[in-house]
């Protein structure tokens, strides 16, 4: 099992030396030519994330949709591979995920390939804007 199924499975974030700060900024639900899909804005901060020496950072991601029962509808990995400019202390980027019918949440778990570092968040469906 990898480090991200144990994140995701275990709903646990590892804390200390192993977690990377990662800010929610913004999320709101579009339509596209498949249905329903979230945008999701991330920005990772550059104290957690250990970028290679050519600046490129590999992140590593795994998006979970939930519906009301706890269950998961959909689960998506990917990697997100981002350069990270110098002198910069955070990296925004975004995301786009097909929406499953009776999705009420979102986790995400990321974790920096580099450094093996991770961290998690989890993002309501009610509240985001269309």
């Amino acid at each position: 099992m990898s480090c991200l199924d144990e994140c995701f499975r275990s709903g646990a974030t590892p804390f200390g030396h192993d977690h990377i700060n990662t800010i929610f900024q913004q999320a709101e639900t579009v339509n596209t030519p498949e249905g329903k899909s979230l945008c999701i804005s991330i920005t990772l901060d550059g104290d957690t994330i250990k970028p290679r020496a050519d600046g490129a950072v590999t992140v590593q991601e795994m998006f979970a949709e939930q519906d009301a029962q706890g269950n998961f509808v959909a689960k998506i990995r990917d990697d997100a591979k981002l350069i990270w400019p110098p002198g910069q202390s955070k990296v925004r980027y975004q995301r786009t995920l097909p929406l499953r019918p009776g999705a009420v949440s979102v986790r995400l778990v990321v974790r920096d390939a580099t450094s093996g570092r991770s961290g998690s968040l989890s993002i309501p469906l009610a509240n985001i804007p269309s």
